[in-house]
Order: structure tokens, then sequence, then C-alpha cells
């Protein structure tokens, strides 16, 4: 499980990590580590080309079938290159968010050594994203 997974399982103020996966080998890994892997992602919202959308919606709708609770929710998506994130830095991250009223997310984000598809840079405190015309990651 990534470290940025690991973080979160510290945190003060994550109640419940759910690792999204279609890895039945992988779900078995996280729930070893204290992560909720209830729910097996499908195929067609597992390729590299899925979005973001496709999976926390597919969550959030299995969520509803089983009758639990909708959560409010911290998508942290495992990349490439790993990166070490402090669980304080979570938790400072969530606090800033839930005390800026015109915020509607964040992202934790740190500099990178190697290039990767979702890629944003910092403007003026906020996150552009690089990744041409498309928004729908």
């Amino acid at each position: 499980m990534s470290d940025s997974n690991a973080a979160c399982l510290k945190s003060e103020r994550i109640d419940t990590v759910a690792v999204s996966t279609s890895s039945v080998d992988y779900s078995e890994f996280a729930k070893k580590y204290g992560a909720d892997a209830s729910f097996i992602r499908l195929g067609d919202i597992s390729t590299d080309q899925s979005t973001d959308y496709e999976f926390v919606k597919y969550y959030l709708d299995c969520c509803e079938e089983v009758d639990e609770d909708k959560p409010d929710y911290v998508h942290n998506k495992t990349i490439y290159p790993p990166r070490l994130i402090e669980n304080d830095h979570i938790d400072a991250a969530i606090v800033k968010f839930e005390n800026s009223p015109d915020a509607t997310s964040f992202r934790l984000a740190e500099k990178m050594s190697e290039s990767v598809y979702a890629c944003f840079e910092f403007q003026n405190d906020y996150l552009e994203c690089l990744c041409g015309d498309s928004k729908n990651i």
C-alpha cells in the first residue's frame, strides 16, 4: 500500500480509508493494513484512461446500495512517482479546506522528478491543470 494511504490511515481527521481497486490481491493487501476495500472496481472503469469521476461515482453508488452513508471524502490518488506525505500535512489541508468556504476541493502536491499524465502546477496558491483541454481527470 502506498505511503500516502498509510499517512491517511494515521490521520486524526480521516475516519475510513477506502481503497478502490480492480484487483482482489490489492484489495486483500489494503484490508491487511486497515483500509476498507469492500468494493472491487469494474474493469471498464479501471483503465489508464478512466477518470477519477468514474470510480468515485462507482464507490458512492456502492455505498448507497448497501445502505452506507455517503462519506465526506478525501480522494487520495496513488500516483507515480511515489510521494511521501506526512499525516499532519493531510490534517492541516483538511482544516484549511473546511475553513475555506469558496473551496470545493483540495489536492496535496509536491514537485515531481518525472512527468505523469495528470499534471498540475502552482498558480497563486492554487493548482492549474497542465493536461490540455481536458478538465475531466
